[in-house]
């Protein structure tokens, strides 16, 4: 890119479009050097998106274990003996510190990064070190620029914390270990993760006894469901969630007390996933053998969903193109087989036929020759087994 060939673009013109985003420019400029010139060719936005995405599910994991963990106080205060332990996070953080000492050399950080949140990945951690590894990398990229919101966040909670003589609460730990935007917003928090939670046990149960379904189970699971907002300031005063929430525990004990089919109330189970929260910019992701991930709709998820519902569709299509090619076939087979093999020869090509229909003699008068009686006879004999089978499908309708 250069101003004399004006193909460059300025940073405040690509902040203006909606596929750019402030973090997803800084980590393109922190993958390559800073005494190097960069080139937002499309290989290192994807590079970058790619990055971004890689830390965003492992934030959610994080966010995740912590919230399902029965004492997270506890959780919190292993963190550090934990540390001492983790020897994978111990050389992380010494080949980054190097690669900083070594002239600031910001694209080996980030593949350190990436690399540590790999080896993660693919390793059974403990919850207490795998909060630990988030408590880090979220310091580091903090470091880098790539979560100033949530800096500023957790200093202002820290604040209120300290003024108001309160310890850090479970709902706020997730600023300490991800950056801004990986999880829904804090006025969704409460009923929507309660929402989910209703639905993943419904949908459990109701898969598992579709034959003899236990409403009163199903009444009782949604009953005992809070949907309270504990809303802290103005900003968080947004109640489509705790709507959005209501409904769906309204229309499951709706469900219930009808004694509605299996299908109706996983048909709702979907509705909820897919339209009712899909509004809200948030998407549950169902894993298997675990409690669906809650997650916000951001514009790459949102592409993907968008893309996988065109395959799913376009297959859809070609399915029908298929059943309707094969019942178009069915069709002209059954027509075929449903003429009376005595009458399937008799029309302008011959004058006489014997007492099956076979054809004797042809249009001219002429005798038909052994040879072509010999072919007639066998599409006859053909055409006779084929009718047989026709009328003994009729006869079994």
């Amino acid at each position: 890119m250069s101003k004399s060939l004006k193909n460059f673009i300025t940073i405040s013109d690509a902040l203006n479009r909606p596929e750019w985003k402030s973090r997803s420019l800084r980590i393109c400029f922190l993958l390559g050097a800073w005494h190097d010139k960069i080139e937002l060719t499309e290989n290192i936005l994807k590079s970058a998106a790619a990055w971004e995405s890689k830390l965003n599910n492992f934030f959610l994991h994080a966010l995740d274990i912590g919230r399902s963990s029965d004492d997270l106080a506890t959780t919190l205060d292993n963190i550090r003996d934990e540390e001492l332990r983790f020897e994978s996070l111990d050389k992380a953080k010494a080949d980054l510190h190097e690669a900083l000492c070594d002239a600031f050399d910001t694209p080996t950080a980030m593949r350190i990064i990436s690399n540590f949140v790999s080896e993660c990945n693919v390793t059974d951690l403990s919850s207490s070190s795998l909060l630990s590894g988030a408590r880090w990398v979220t310091r580091i990229i903090t470091i880098f620029g790539l979560n100033p919101q949530g800096e500023a966040a957790v200093l202002a909670q820290d604040e209120s914390n300290r003024s108001s003589g309160q310890q850090l609460v479970p709902s706020h730990h997730s600023q300490l270990i991800a950056w801004h935007g990986v999880e829904i917003p804090v006025a969704a928090q409460q009923p929507i993760h309660a929402a989910s939670k209703l639905r993943d046990d419904v949908r459990q149960q109701v898969l598992s006894q579709r034959d003899d379904i236990d409403y009163g189970s199903i009444t009782k699971l949604a009953h005992g469901v809070s949907l309270s907002t504990q809303l802290s300031t103005p900003a968080d005063s947004d109640n489509r969630y705790h709507v959005a929430a209501t409904q769906f525990r309204n229309d499951i004990q709706r469900l219930a007390s009808e004694s509605a089919p299996a299908k109706d109330i996983l048909s709702l189970c979907d509705a909820f996933r897919d339209v009712h929260l899909s509004s809200l910019d948030i998407y549950l992701e169902d894993r298997e053998n675990a409690p669906a991930l809650v997650r916000p709709l951001d514009s790459s998820l949102r592409k993907a969903l968008a893309e996988k519902r065109a395959a799913a569709a376009a297959a859809e299509t070609e399915k029908a193109r298929r059943k309707a090619e094969e019942a178009e076939k069915q069709l002209a087979r059954d027509n075929k087989a449903s003429v009376d093999p005595r009458e399937m020869f008799r029309n302008e090509m011959y004058s006489e036929w014997d007492e099956q229909g076979i054809p004797t003699r042809d249009i001219k008068g002429e005798e038909v020759t052994k040879s072509a009686r010999k072919k007639l006879v066998k599409l006859y004999e053909k055409q006779q087994k084929m009718y047989k089978e026709w009328l003994d499908k009729q006869d079994s309708r």
